[in-house]
């Protein structure tokens, strides 16, 4: 199932950096850019939410390539991950908050991480230039031809990115949560990959073997009578299935 905040769409465009300077490439050029950078581990990949940039790639991937291929490409990315190459300031700015307040900030979207560690910091993504619900229109066009302030706003973007992620590194590395043998914040990798699963789920639902859950089921319904059977016995459990606080008081006073 499709949830309306949880969706998978075309990929209208990439970011990359090239002396110094972000610009927009086209999806099939991000592609073959995006493999070659999953293939070299001298790169490490940012991203703000990496869940949805991850499965939206293996989605555009899969319609280019089929199911086979698009399989292969999670691998990569999978891979990547466990090598500690792929940052998401999203989770970032979730676990520094945990860290400093005990829970992560109420707002972790890229301009509020941004306004948050910027002082004076202030863009405007609202009205005619609140592109990010739009880039659907634009999914047929090269960002060559995209109106100039859909690309600014594309760009905003991956700058936002750098920019709170560098501004993450020096807090984390000030509080000791850089693992001294990945570089990155300590169960960063793991939240990643938990992130991605329970986005994937929510976008596409889950696929199971339905005799197996069948049988599961009767398994648990026969353990579960027997545990009744048992606390009914040592007087736990009445006849009519209510407890009784008689009972569980004694024990509780044997015990201790």
């Amino acid at each position: 199932p499709f949830l309306p905040t949880n969706t998978l769409p075309k990929l209208a465009c990439g970011q990359f950096k090239q002396d110094g300077v972000y610009q927009l490439a086209n999806p099939k050029e991000n592609e073959a850019r995006l493999l070659k950078h999953l293939k070299d581990d001298s790169v490490r990949i940012v991203a703000h939410f990496s869940a949805f940039d991850i499965a939206a790639s293996i989605e555009q991937f899969s319609r280019h390539h089929g199911p086979d291929a698009a399989r292969d490409f999670m691998r990569l990315w999978l891979d990547k991950i466990d090598k500690n190459l792929v940052s998401d300031t999203m989770l970032r700015e979730k676990l520094l908050g945990i860290a400093d307040k005990g829970f992560p900030h109420p707002d972790c979207s890229l301009v509020a991480c941004r306004a948050r560690r910027e002082r004076g910091f202030s863009r405007q993504k609202k009205g005619a230039n609140f592109w990010r619900v739009r880039f659907c229109e634009l999914a047929h066009l090269s960002p060559e031809f995209w109106p100039r302030s859909a690309r600014d706003y594309a760009l905003d973007d991956v700058d936002d990115t750098e920019a709170i992620w560098i501004d993450q590194e020096a807090e984390a590395r000030l509080a000791d949560m850089l693992s001294p043998d990945t570089g990155l914040i300590k169960a960063e990798a793991i939240e990643i990959k938990a992130q991605l699963a329970l986005y994937v789920m929510t976008c596409r639902g889950l696929v199971f073997d339905r005799r197996y859950v069948e049988d599961q089921h009767s398994k648990l319904k026969q353990e579960q009578a027997a545990l009744i059977e048992e606390l009914k016995s040592c007087g736990i459990l009445k006849q009519d299935g209510k407890k009784s606080l008689k009972v569980l008081r004694a024990l509780v006073a044997q015990a201790y």
